[in-house]
């Protein structure tokens, strides 16, 4: 079961959940935007709203409250990073991904649009289902827990989110080849333009 906070409910990722047929119940909850079958927790950001709550100092109060709880967390940022990169410095905007995620222990994924955020929470969904019935996928085999590491380090990269990131990983193989990917190499990759690749390549250099 998804539930979503009854102050997303006017949001287009209800909609997008109930397309999919997923079940969607709407309540109030107690930290996060949605909740995954009461495992996993989510706060959800525009990139926009991600730079405004940390200017009104929201963010680090809900990613407090995310901490506190026994249970897992993540924070997915939605939207173009670019946003992001023309509102804050360079330094403020490492540090509060820093904060988040070593101080405070929670994973930042990525995501392109709210499709995206729907797939990528689907995914999450299909992968506790695995871990709570003793990892075991329908072809009998384990999944990947180090895949998923990989992923979220992959999607730390600028303006890659899931897909971008999986393919990435499909392609090269692993993290440290994707670190070593030369320009036109990275170009190769669908969803991989001109503009992303200088992009990696300027943050891996």
């Amino acid at each position: 079961m998804i539930f979503v906070d009854d102050r997303e409910r006017q949001s287009q990722i209800v909609s997008k959940f109930l397309e999919k047929n997923m079940p969607v119940q709407i309540k109030r909850l107690p930290f996060g935007d949605i909740c995954i079958d009461g495992k996993l927790w989510i706060e959800r950001k525009t990139a926009a709203d991600f730079v405004q709550s940390i200017a009104d100092t929201r963010l680090f109060k809900q990613i407090q409250k995310l901490a506190s709880s026994d249970k897992k967390s993540i924070l997915i940022i939605e939207g173009d990073k670019k946003i992001i990169e023309e509102k804050m410095s360079h330094e403020a905007m490492q540090g509060a991904f820093i904060s988040i995620s070593i101080f405070f222990g929670i994973p930042i994924l990525y995501a392109s649009c709210t499709d995206e955020t729907v797939q990528l929470i689907l995914y999450l969904k299909n992968q506790l289902e695995r871990i709570s019935v003793g990892g075991a996928t329908k072809h009998g085999r384990k999944p990947k827990r180090l895949s998923n590491k990989k992923l979220y380090v992959i999607q730390s990269l600028p303006d890659i989110g899931y897909h971008k990131a999986k393919k990435l990983l499909e392609t090269f193989g692993s993290v440290e080849a994707i670190t070593r990917a030369k320009y036109h190499e990275l170009m190769q990759v669908v969803g991989i333009g001109e503009t992303i690749a200088r992009k990696i390549r300027e943050v891996l250099e």
